[in-house]
C-alpha cells in the first residue's frame, strides 16, 4: 500500500511541470517594437551636431609683392576698421612714383608749349594730339605707381581679432598671399558636416533651426549660407548657416550646438513609404514586412525596395501605409497569425524610427 503512495505521489510531480508547460505556452505573447512608416514626400527631419564660428574668417594680405618692413599686431589682437596691420618696404615704389611724377611733370609743360603753337597754327592738329595722348598715359602711369605704394600698407577692412599670422618682418610675399587671418567681429555662423543624402537634398529643405542647452535657446531659425561641393575624408559635406534673426547674441563662438534640418521628398522622385532596414527580411527571394493588426497578431505583407532613405532606412513600395504598425525587431523569428504584445512607443520627433 506505501509502495502505491509512493508510485502516485511520483507520477504527479512528473505530471505538473508537463501540464503547466503547456499552459505557459498557450498563454505566451511575444512582444514586438514597431515603428510608423513615413511617406516619402512628407517633411522628414534630421539633427546634427554644428559648431559657432564669427561669421567672417578673413584673409589678408598685400596687393603688390615685396618684403615685410613689420607686422603691427600679434595673434588674439583686437583692430579696428582701418587700423595698419602690416607694412612692406616701399623704397623701390617711392621711387617709382618720384620717377612717374617727374616724367608726367615735364611732358606736362611740353604740351602746355604745344598748346600755344598748335594754337598759332605753328604745329599740325595730329602732333598735339599725340602729345596729349602721350601726357595721358604718363597720367595713368604715376596713378598705377602711385597706388602700388598705397598698396605697401595693409589695413583692417573691418574691425575684429587676429586669428593668425603667417609672417614675420623681412620675409617676401607674393601679392595676395595670406598674411594675417582676421575673425570679424559682430555676426556669427554655424558649420555643420552633413551626409551625401542630405547634400543631394539640399535644394529641398524647408527649415533649418539650430538650439543649445547652454544658450538656453531653442529653434532659433537659421539660413543656409553655403556647402563646400567636394567630400572630406569621411564623406562628409561642411555647410556653412547664418542665423535669420538677432537672437545670435547667445551663441558665443566655439559653442556646439544641434542642427535641426526639415526637408521634404526624402526618397527623390520615388514613391511608397520610408522604413528603417531592419523591418524588412527575405524569404523566397522575396522581401515582406510584418504589420501588427488591430487584433495584435502580426501579418506578413510583400513589398518591393526601391531606394535607400536616410541612416540606414529604406525606401519601399507596397501594401504599407502610414497608419500601420510595423515591426522593427526580431522579424525573423514570428509566425504568420502570431499573437504579440507591442512595447514603447516611437517619438513624435522620430517618425518613422529613423533618428
Amino acid at each position: 500500500m506505501i509502495r502505491e503512495k509512493i508510485v502516485f505521489l511520483l507520477s504527479a510531480v512528473f505530471l505538473l511541470p508537463s501540464c503547466g508547460g503547456k499552459e505557459s505556452t498557450a498563454d505566451y505573447q511575444r512582444t514586438v517594437e514597431v515603428v510608423k512608416p513615413v511617406a516619402v514626400g512628407s517633411v522628414y527631419e534630421r539633427t546634427f551636431t554644428g559648431i559657432v564660428r564669427d561669421a567672417q574668417e578673413i584673409s589678408l594680405g598685400f596687393k603688390t609683392p615685396g618684403q615685410i618692413e613689420a607686422v603691427y599686431v600679434e595673434e588674439g589682437d583686437y583692430v579696428k576698421e582701418g587700423q595698419i596691420i602690416a607694412r612692406l618696404d616701399d623704397a623701390d615704389y617711392k621711387l617709382g612714383v618720384e620717377a612717374s611724377k617727374v616724367q608726367y611733370e615735364q611732358t606736362k609743360r611740353e604740351v602746355e608749349r604745344l598748346k600755344t603753337l598748335y594754337e598759332g597754327k605753328s604745329i599740325s592738329g595730329n602732333d598735339y594730339d599725340k602729345a596729349v595722348s602721350g601726357l595721358k598715359a604718363l597720367k595713368v602711369q604715376l596713378e598705377s605707381n602711385e597706388n602700388k605704394l598705397s598698396y605697401t600698407v595693409l589695413r583692417a577692412p573691418v574691425s575684429g581679432y587676429i586669428k593668425q599670422v603667417g609672417f614675420e618682418k623681412s620675409e617676401m610675399v607674393d601679392a595676395g598671399t595670406p598674411v594675417v587671418t582676421l575673425l570679424a567681429s559682430g555676426g556669427k555662423e554655424v558649420e555643420v558636416d552633413v551626409p551625401v543624402s542630405v547634400y543631394a537634398e539640399r535644394e529641398n529643405i524647408e527649415s533649418v533651426t539650430c538650439s543649445s542647452s547652454y544658450a538656453k535657446e531653442g529653434g532659433v531659425a537659421m539660413r543656409v549660407a553655403g556647402v563646400v561641393p567636394s567630400a572630406d575624408g569621411s564623406q562628409l559635406y561642411k555647410m556653412r548657416l547664418t542665423f535669420a534673426d538677432a537672437k545670435s547674441e547667445k551663441f558665443t563662438s566655439g559653442l556646439n550646438v544641434a542642427v535641426h534640418f526639415s526637408f521634404r521628398n526624402a526618397g527623390g522622385d520615388k514613391g511608397g513609404v520610408v522604413l528603417p532596414m531592419r523591418c524588412v527580411y527575405e524569404k523566397g527571394g522575396k522581401s515582406y514586412v510584418w504589420i501588427v493588426d488591430k487584433d495584435s497578431a502580426v501579418v506578413a505583407r510583400q513589398v518591393e525596395i526601391v531606394g535607400a532613405g536616410e541612416s540606414g532606412s529604406a525606401i519601399i513600395e507596397g501594401n504599407v501605409g502610414a497608419d500601420d504598425n510595423v515591426v522593427c525587431a526580431g522579424v525573423n523569428s514570428l509566425r504568420e497569425k502570431e499573437k504579440v504584445r507591442i512595447i514603447g512607443k516611437t517619438a513624435d520627433s522620430n517618425v518613422g524610427g529613423l533618428i
